[in-house]
């Protein structure tokens, strides 16, 4: 049976060979762990990104190599990706050809909460985890946020979010950029804006409703998010959830 960590290097490569020759591979692990957090939409832990690493690296899908001065350095040829990719595919399993459905199969995997609790299980009982090094991010819904309305945080957040909602609502090459799903972004918006009066939020709606929702815009909005301030945001919301885990 295919372990969580099999898992995610099939997401993985998924992901490499989706994009064929248009893909920009990332050189180091820190950008292998930020293109896979921006095309899936969900939190690494470093950890687990060096576990991915070295699995990947042992496979030959990518090049790995650990210098004493320059450190980790990663690189991959796409051919030889396509070629991996294509082999594995014939073997079927956790492998999936690409189309609609098996981009959907690996999103409902890598999104799936149970999948990074046997993720986090498999490196603790193999020795890899040490004080929490390679903790896995996972929503604590028992953990709240404190009046996140009133604090500079909360209100730069919300003022975001209504930019989001002015420009999706009346900007037509914004609305054009969003297409169909130009209402479902609005709907979000405002269910998130609507989150944050809350006089406590839980960590889990921190998670699913306003990081995920500003992670996809983006993805999707790449153009916008400095005049937006996404990546702020962003960058707010990981300290929140680093301070309630």
């Amino acid at each position: 049976m295919a372990s969580a960590l099999d898992y995610l290097v099939a997401a993985t490569i998924y992901r490499f060979a989706y994009e064929g020759h248009n893909f920009s591979f990332p050189d180091s692990i820190d950008g292998l762990q930020s293109n896979l957090e921006e095309y899936y939409a969900v939190k690494f832990d470093q950890g687990v990104s060096d576990k991915l690493a070295k699995a990947l690296g042992t496979m030959g899908v990518i090049n790995y190599s650990d210098d004493r001065y320059a450190g980790i350095i990663i690189s991959a040829d796409q051919n030889r990706v396509n070629e991996i990719f294509d082999n594995l595919c014939a073997q079927g399993g956790i492998y999936k050809s690409i189309d609609d459905i098996a981009n959907s199969f690996y999103k409902k995997v890598i999104s799936n909460d149970d999948f990074w609790k046997d993720l986090r299980r498999e490196l603790s009982e193999a020795g890899e985890t040490r004080s929490g090094e390679y903790e896995v991010v996972i929503p604590a819904a028992d953990r709240t946020v404190t009046v996140l309305h009133n604090s500079p945080e909360g209100k730069e957040i919300s003022g975001v979010l209504d930019t989001v909602i002015d420009d999706l609502s009346h900007n037509n090459e914004i609305a054009v950029s969003a297409g169909s799903d130009r209402q479902r972004y609005i709907a979000e918006a405002k269910s998130a804006r609507e989150l944050m009066r809350g006089e406590t939020i839980r960590r889990q709606a921190v998670y699913e409703v306003l990081w995920k929702f500003f992670r996809e815009l983006l993805a999707k909005f790449k153009e916008k998010s400095l005049e937006w301030g996404i990546d702020k945001v962003l960058n707010l919301l990981d300290d929140i959830l680093d301070l309630i885990k």
